[in-house]
């Protein structure tokens, strides 16, 4: 994190940089809907809420330019196809998502393009 001090100076924290980046940069507003925090949102009235969102999906990615500060709805939005993917999985291996994940089963998942393969070990 110490190239994440120096962009954003003095915030050292996600939480201190996820503030600055919803607060400070964007005023309190979604940077791709408009909706002001805190205010009903204008598609479905509810209060909005911000959150600092990583543009690639990589966490660790704190640059500027791949975070932005997104109101519920279009960080649902931008997130569809993780929540697809991992919907998928869990249908598929249900309770046993996390064991199968994590090497605790006789069987790994290795991704091919977009399908997985299962594939028994060999240890």
């Amino acid at each position: 994190m110490p190239s994440d001090i120096l962009l954003y100076g003095d915030y050292k924290t996600w939480e201190e940089i996820s503030h600055y980046i919803r607060f400070v940069r964007a005023n309190g507003k979604c940077e791709r809907c408009g909706a002001i925090h805190g205010e009903p949102h204008p598609k479905n009235g509810k209060p909005t809420r911000l959150y600092c969102c990583h543009l690639d999906h990589t966490k660790s990615n704190h640059s500027e330019e791949n975070l932005l500060s997104m109101c519920d709805l279009c960080h649902l939005e931008h997130d569809k196809k993780q929540h697809a993917s991992g919907r998928s999985f869990s249908r598929r291996y249900g309770k046993r998502a996390k064991e199968v994940l994590y090497g605790l089963f006789d069987e790994k998942i290795e991704i091919v393009g977009k399908r997985r393969k299962r594939i028994k070990r060999a240890d």
